[in-house]
């Protein structure tokens, strides 16, 4: 294997889905804010406080991905601290090929399903 080096980052605030869902988000989180100001209680303050972080983990979510001659590196933030490496010993077989996200896989990132992660 040559020395080549393929880099990409994925953000999920760059798909056109992705900005529809967070301008969703943070409309709902204005509202919570707004019924919070005008009746102040801690049960107002859960859902306030669940909507800000969903909103923030989308904007801050973006996958990195680097694949040199030691394996497939990757890290998914802000739920990774550190890059993590799948060595090349450990990969049955790679192809190079376009896909559709959505339709193949529900959407971009990391995914979980029944028959494995992709």
């Amino acid at each position: 294997m040559g020395k080549e080096t393929f880099m990409e980052r994925q953000r999920f605030m760059d798909s056109w889905i992705g900005k529809i869902v967070a301008g969703i988000a943070f409309v709902i989180l204005m509202i919570l804010l707004l019924k919070a100001i005008q009746t102040p209680t801690w049960a107002m303050s859960v859902p306030v406080f669940c909507t800000a972080l969903v909103l923030y983990m989308m904007v801050g979510a973006t996958l990195y991905t680097k694949i040199d001659q030691r394996g497939v590196h990757y890290q998914f933030k802000p739920f990774h601290r550190r890059t993590r490496t799948i060595p090349w010993d450990n990969i049955r077989g790679s192809v190079v090929r376009r896909y559709s996200p959505l339709r193949e896989y529900g959407g971009w990132g990391i995914r979980f399903s029944a028959s494995g992660l992709a």
